[in-house]
């Protein structure tokens, strides 16, 4: 019952939209700002770091001759890269901090109105959120 109680609580205008008539001159280029964002796999690689790291996005291609060893060394590579990104990302979280409340506890099912609203004007985001996101704790994360 709290899940469609509090389901739209945010989906009411976008975060590009707004209710005071003096800054509707903004709203398409707040617009064209905020949907660029999905586009850009830096907006998704920190500073939170996902479970499990981030999937390949060249679909395993560049091992060529497929024996383990060469295998072994990319998903090591792999490794070194995330662990990387994770340190990088642990860095701008501690600028951070502390997190604004709305941050720290996040609650999803607020914003589940909210982020289909999203999800209907922005392809970009249907993909990103399609290859990055394995339910549980990847989505809180994601979002």
């Amino acid at each position: 019952i709290r899940k469609e109680t509090v389901r739209d609580s945010l989906a009411e205008i976008l975060p590009w939209e707004t209710r005071d008539a003096e800054m509707e001159i903004l709203v398409d280029e707040c617009k064209e700002v905020i949907l660029g964002l999905s586009s850009k796999d830096d907006t998704f690689q920190g500073p939170f770091v996902l479970t499990g790291g981030l999937p390949n996005t060249n679909g395993g291609g560049e091992v060529e001759g497929g024996d383990d060893d060469d295998e072994e060394d990319v998903e090591n590579k792999k490794v070194a890269k995330d662990m990387a990104a994770a340190e990088i990302s642990a860095e701008k979280l501690s600028k951070l901090q502390p997190l604004p409340t709305l941050l720290a506890d996040f609650d999803l099912d607020t914003h589940v109105g909210l982020i289909q609203r999203l999800l209907k004007v922005d392809p970009k985001l249907v993909e990103m959120h399609s290859r990055l996101s394995s339910g549980g704790q990847r989505e809180l994360i994601f979002w």
